[in-house]
């Protein structure tokens, strides 16, 4: 290790730590359990199980091969082997993406800390997958091997749908033939057009782009936060309003020679500007952009500078052995009880066991759903995160619920005889205060309300 290295050691140290403490979410939990069915049935899961209000019909699974994997994993290192995969599966396409940036030292140590952004997507989902596709995407298109581009999105798009970003990428190489190059539009034109049949590729068929353009329409109207514009006022937009400003002035700065440019700087440089409009539009697709973005700026920027080898001293290894140790330490402490603190124990022996008493029809919200398909198998759900399996108008009615505590006609329709709802929620607040269906159990998190 060089001297000048040693800002970069500390810093992917640090993500590093950060890989191994991914949490646990709500969503993390129905993929392990639609796993387990699979594994156990041998099948594809294509009709919904695990809620009684939409038990039985057809069912939009398209990631079905990351929920094999995440069960798969589970079954053979419990949590900590899951989490460890997908957060190798992140931090790798931070490095992949990192390796293509140039430039001075000064500059590579800032945009290896605007890096940052991409911990938006870092936890236990299906995201991580595409974290790191995202990246072997565009360095294939780099090194002009994209025409592997087609396999690789039939394998993303039965992984997660942001394979949507990977089709865009695969447009890169004709883009650029276009406007630089036309004798290789000839060679670019075929893998466009054939990653725009991938997602075919899946248990959705020629569905798939409907579906999608329906999930996203949901999910905005159910105000989910990383559906949100980078428009709004979530603090998790400034990074990506720095990169875009960078970027553009990058543009701005060598409009005149960017066609002379190489290649490379080119492609990533189109590609930036094609995933802008997806981040801008959903929060969640900030990460993905700035993979590309990054080093794209990097070539905008880049000045040319003496090479400085220094050895790095006994003081930057012992830096770096010290940064070591104060990760390993936290890992460990996140790690005590089981994985408690990054969400792998949510509810506790007596709030599972008051929920498998509750009788029928259950109510909870959208949260507690995907926690109870895993931890209380034995009752079927009201809802859960998965918007595409319930109707548009019954989920807004359970968001409300939850949110602003309106519970009374969205119970009665449904004949709801328990609630399973968090003691922060404004719905535990209007059922406490109501006293129509008694609180029958309550813990610092949860509360069991039954008719």
């Amino acid at each position: 290790m060089a001297e000048d290295d040693l800002p970069a050691g500390l810093l992917l140290i640090v993500l590093a730590a950060f890989a191994c403490m991914l949490p646990a979410q709500a969503d993390t939990f129905y993929h392990l359990r639609s796993g387990q069915e699979m594994w156990r049935s041998g099948a594809l899961l294509t009709r919904e199980l695990f809620s009684w209000t939409e038990y039985g019909n057809a069912l939009p699974n398209h990631w079905w091969l990351s929920q094999l994997a995440f069960y798969g994993l589970y079954s053979l290192g419990g949590p900590l082997l899951l989490t460890i995969a997908a957060g190798a599966c992140a931090l790798a396409a931070v490095f992949l993406s990192w390796r293509l940036v140039t430039g001075s030292q000064e500059l590579r140590i800032v945009l290896l800390m605007a890096y940052a952004v991409t911990l938006l997507e870092w936890s236990v989902r299906p995201q991580v997958f595409s974290l790191l596709l995202t990246v072997v995407a565009i360095r294939l298109v780099l090194s002009g091997r994209y025409t592997f581009l087609p396999l690789l999105l039939v394998l993303w798009s039965n992984l997660h749908a942001v394979v949507v970003l990977g089709i865009a990428i695969a447009w890169v190489p004709l883009l650029d033939a276009i406007a630089f190059d036309r004798s290789r539009v000839r060679r670019a034109l075929p893998v466009a057009l054939m990653s725009l049949a991938a997602p075919a590729m899946t248990p959705l068929g020629v569905n798939f782009w409907p579906w999608l353009v329906d999930t996203v329409r949901v999910s905005r109207a159910l105000g989910l936060q990383e559906f949100r514009s980078a428009f709004t006022l979530d603090p998790t937009a400034g990074g990506f309003w720095l990169l875009v400003a960078a970027l553009l002035v990058g543009i701005v700065r060598k409009r005149t020679v960017l066609a002379a440019s190489d290649r490379q700087t080119r492609q990533l440089v189109i590609a930036a500007v094609i995933l802008a409009p997806a981040a801008l539009t959903s929060l969640r697709n900030i990460p993905f952009f700035a993979l590309v973005a990054i080093p794209a700026i990097s070539r905008l920027f880049q000045t040319e500078s003496a090479a400085r080898v220094r050895p790095a001293s006994r003081m930057a290894w012992g830096m770096m052995g010290a940064a070591a140790l104060v990760a390993t330490v936290m890992i460990s402490i996140k790690w005590t009880d089981g994985g408690r603190y990054l969400g792998w124990r949510p509810l506790s022996p007596a709030a599972m066991a008051a929920i498998r008493s509750c009788p029928d029809q259950l109510y909870n919200t959208l949260y507690e759903g995907g926690l109870m398909i895993w931890f209380v198998p034995e009752r079927r759900v009201f809802i859960d995160g998965r918007v595409d399996v319930y109707p548009v108008a019954m989920s807004l009615r359970a968001r409300r619920a939850d949110l602003e505590g309106e519970y009374r006609d969205l119970f009665a329709e449904h004949d709801i005889r328990c609630a399973v709802v968090r003691r922060d929620s404004r719905i535990f607040a209007s059922l406490r205060q109501d006293g129509v269906m008694p609180l029958t159990f309550s813990d610092d998190d949860w509360a069991v309300f039954v008719r």
